[in-house]
């Protein structure tokens, strides 16, 4: 019996030895390449590519009845016949592919081959929207991508008809949906090649969340041998993720060497790794050490697995070069790259340190600087190979780029450290990753890029040719011409009604606004309905019944404009509703223009969440203004007088209670939608000019609306190429006013966004926008909370009627998102956009917390 244990166990040890030994590094379990629109199998280069024509890819009726195989008439003959670029698959309907798949990361890498015609139609006429869902969730990689745009902007740098577009997603089922589909419905895209490749689990380990306990990237388990993102770049706060996540390789290059092509690559994983020449920013290239890589010794994978980066990237490297110590603490190197503004991104860093006279640690040190701000110091390759030369090792950083524009910069910098004991004043760098990590809604996709001197080129969605060709090309140009001048003509009527107001005739104001008007739609579900009733033009003895004579026992607020009174009228021939009455005070700074300017935007502007005009009076010199009544106050009110009122027949009797942490959330981004609604909404970019707390109200639903357009200005054009500010004298309120616009006078429309984060902290921290009588530093709340969240202490000066109700980690992202918004320089602030959608993401991080931490399956917040 004994014996046969024994050899039980050893036929137990023995196979798991061998499953060790013939596991390949990479993991090559389900790996696919695809040949689409190919008849049969084809072989190029030692790899075989299957034809996509596979009844386990997709059933046989869909591909007759969503796709067709394309005629392919290639214009480069050295690429004729060779897959993946001897077939396409052309979608004019959503298609799926279904790959049967084991669990774990994924690449997915799409070839695009753009010298070529496909069935006589143009490779610029293609644009492909692509899902991907392996289990956790689904992830946009592409929408509206056009292949043409990719290959013309970057042939400088990759002088390739090829274009190839590589993801990491996680499988965590036994399935890998991959979704193609046009753009637009009547449109079509096409795909030459399809591969997927299984990854080592701990290559890139930024897929997964982290669980409860998980607060720092400490407590994750980091990619095997490299050092793991503790922190986003410029900011406190620790690095962490949240929900699942996609990857899209940005660049890999091979650092002071020449390309190093997917068969030379290591781990069977087929990724190509780029010369760096054509990313070096500035003047000083540096230098290449060791071209000979005989010179070096073998390289030893003691710390990083084999496959983390093939030997060729580790024998090359870029050094500052043979100059004096002066001279090099003058200089710096500096890769710089164009990406998608909106996303975080994941930078990883190869060194390895290959120079024979390097023998001992802190003799060469050096800053990594990522868009110039500090991402590490003391870096030396040396120690963190564990004091042995050729011992690679890779350190992994991750920032955040939200700037006003789609396209951004993205720079990463090695500096030498100046100490004075070291012995080398250098820096070396091997190889260098870049991933863009998908949006919390699961986005990867980003824009085309816009061709220099061609600013026509179709490259958004509403300007996709359909199938019908050059017809509908016309089609659309006629379109668009008829939309531009009804946009004119409305411009036109409103520019003289608002000539007519000033004429205060009445004759004229009951023509152009009658009293049975059709009536606007809510273009939102949820929440309150907007009005169904135009703006009326009421009489002022109308409003003297309404407000009883103007009786001060009716006035519920005094703003610039003068005392606002609460009323009920009568309207569409006997509806009575309860309004808010706005009363131009004849010696307020804001007069006649002021009046005529919130008509005109209010007139024209509707939307759940801007406060709607239902009316005005300008008779006998009384200039009124008439609104939809918020019982509820404004948001001010409920963070310092600390009141909230009860659903119930007495709604105006004020109970003292605090208003709660969620209902904030909610009332913060539902005020981000009327302002984001107001700056791309129209057509136009509408600047609100006066964000503040006293300025958002809230009806008996606690939703909240934008309110006051009394100063606001009417924006730049949001066409490409055209002014990005409008020249104007200040106006605003002290506290909320952009600094930038203080300074330069030019209004954006980033300069609501920094008022809308002073108004993130105030009610964050229940306090006013400015408060003399503190110390100094804590005069103005937006320097005050900034530094705060910078030294990490934002926790110290929360409202403690809500300390214990915030999340910490959606603390974390509330105060990042404010922090962002009241940035010095408008270009480094998010758009309204991002900040509805950072926002709705601190949410769902608050309600993860409430539920056990349970991410919740719904995206959509009420109205």
């Amino acid at each position: 019996m004994i014996n046969l244990l024994q050899s039980f166990s050893y036929i137990i040890s023995l196979v798991t030895l061998i499953a060790l030994l013939i596991t390949p590094s990479s993991c090559k379990t389900n790996n696919y390449l695809i040949n689409c629109g190919a008849p049969t199998t084809t072989s190029a280069d030692n790899q075989t590519w299957n034809t996509d024509e596979n009844p386990t890819f997709a059933p046989s009726t869909s591909y007759k009845d969503n796709t067709k195989v394309a005629h392919v008439i290639n214009e480069d003959p050295s690429y004729s016949g060779k897959p993946p670029c001897s077939g396409a698959r052309i979608f004019h309907s959503p298609f799926t592919y279904s790959f049967p798949v084991s669990p774990g990361p994924k690449i997915v890498r799409l070839y695009f081959y753009t010298s070529a015609t496909y069935d006589n139609t143009s490779v610029d006429n293609f644009f492909l929207t692509l899902k991907a869902d392996g289990g956790s969730g689904s992830f946009t990689l592409l929408g509206n991508f056009s292949a043409y745009l990719h290959q013309q902007f970057f042939k400088n740098s990759i002088p390739l008809p090829i274009v190839v577009k590589e993801f990491l997603v996680m499988a965590t089922s036994s399935r890998l949906n991959l979704t193609f589909s046009p753009t637009l419905t009547g449109s079509l895209a096409f795909v030459n090649g399809i591969e997927i490749i299984a990854v080592p689990d701990n290559l890139y380990d930024y897929f997964n969340p982290q669980s409860s306990d998980e607060t720092s990237s400490s407590n994750r388990s980091p990619p095997i041998g490299c050092f793991p993102a503790k922190t986003n770049v410029g900011s406190q706060l620790p690095f962490s993720i949240l929900r699942p996540t996609a990857l899209e390789t940005v660049r890999r290059l091979n650092v002071g060497g020449s390309d190093v092509i997917s068969e030379m690559d290591s781990g069977g994983m087929s990724r190509t790794w780029y010369n760096d020449a054509n990313y070096i920013g500035g003047n000083f290239k540096g230098a290449i050490p060791n071209p000979n890589r005989t010179l070096i010794t073998d390289i030893s994978y003691t710390i990083v697995p084999k496959y983390t980066a093939p030997n060729l990237v580790y024998w090359t490297a870029r050094i500052m070069g043979p100059y004096n110590n002066s001279f090099k603490l003058k200089n710096n190197i500096t890769w710089a790259f164009s990406v998608d503004s909106g996303f975080d991104y994941l930078i990883r860093l190869h060194f390895c340190e290959i120079d024979p006279s390097v023998t001992n640690r802190r003799q060469r040190e050096f800053e990594v600087l990522v868009n110039n701000e500090q991402a590490d110091n003391e870096v030396d390759p040396f120690h963190l190979g564990n004091s042995l030369r050729s011992t690679p090792v890779c350190k992994d950083y991750v920032t955040s780029i939200y700037e006003g524009s789609s396209k951004a910069s993205l720079s990463i910098t090695l500096r030498p450290d100046t100490g004075s004991y070291l012995t080398y004043h250098d820096v070396i760098l091997n190889g260098l990753e870049i991933f863009k990590m998908s949006q919390p809604n699961g986005n990867l996709a980003g824009p085309n890029p816009v061709l220099p001197g061609d600013p026509n080129r179709p490259n958004k969605p509403n300007s996709l040719p359909p199938r019908g060709g050059t017809n509908s090309n016309h089609l659309i140009e006629i379109l668009v011409g008829v939309l531009g001048s009804v946009v004119f003509i409305a411009l036109v009527i409103a520019s003289a009604f608002c000539w007519l107001l000033r004429e205060s005739s009445q004759n004229y104001c009951k023509r152009l606004l009658p009293s049975n008007g059709s009536g606007f739609s809510s273009t939102s579900s949820g929440g309150s309905s907007l009005p169904s009733h135009l703006c009326h033009c009421f009489t002022l003895q109308q409003i003297m019944v309404a407000t009883n004579n103007f009786d001060d026992h009716f006035v519920i607020g005094v703003g610039g404009f003068g005392k606002v009174y609460k009323g009920s009228i009568t309207i569409n021939g006997g509806t009575e509703i309860m309004v808010a009455i706005k009363r131009l005070n004849p010696s307020s700074k804001q007069g006649a223009l002021e009046f005529h300017t919130e008509i005109v935007m209010l007139t024209t502007l509707r939307h759940v969440h801007l406060v709607s005009l239902i009316g005005f009076c300008d008779e006998n010199g009384e200039m009124v203004l008439v609104y939809d009544y918020m019982p509820l106050g404004t948001l001010q009110d409920h963070l310092y007088h600390k009141y909230s009122f009860r659903h119930s027949d007495k709604m105006d009797t004020p109970i003292y209670a605090p208003m709660s942490w969620k209902q904030r959330l909610l009332t913060c981004i539902r005020a981000a939608r009327g302002l984001h609604y107001l700056h791309t909404g129209t057509g136009r970019v509408i600047i609100h000019r006066d964000v503040k707390s006293t300025n958002i109200l809230l009806d008996k639903n606690w939703i909240a609306k934008v309110s006051d357009f009394g100063i606001s200005k009417v924006g730049p054009s949001m066409k490409e190429g055209a002014p990005t500010y409008v020249s104007t004298i200040v106006k605003g309120s002290i506290g909320y006013l952009d600094p930038e616009y203080i300074r330069l006078k030019q209004l954006t429309e980033k300069s609501d966004v920094y008022s809308f984060g002073v108004v993130l902290f105030e009610v964050l921290c229940a306090r006013p926008a400015m408060m003399p009588l503190l110390p100094n530093e804590q005069v103005n709340l937006a320097r005050y909370a900034k530094r705060c969240y910078e030294e990490g202490t934002l926790h110290e000066i929360v409202d403690p009627n809500v300390r214990d109700e915030i999340a910490p980690v959606c603390l974390r992202k509330f105060g990042e998102i404010a922090e962002m918004c009241v940035r010095d320089q408008g270009s480094k602030r998010p758009s309204m956009e991002e900040v509805v959608w950072y926002l709705e993401f601190a949410l769902k991080l608050q309600e993860t917390d409430e539920n056990n931490n349970e991410i919740t399956t719904s995206s959509i917040i009420p109205n």
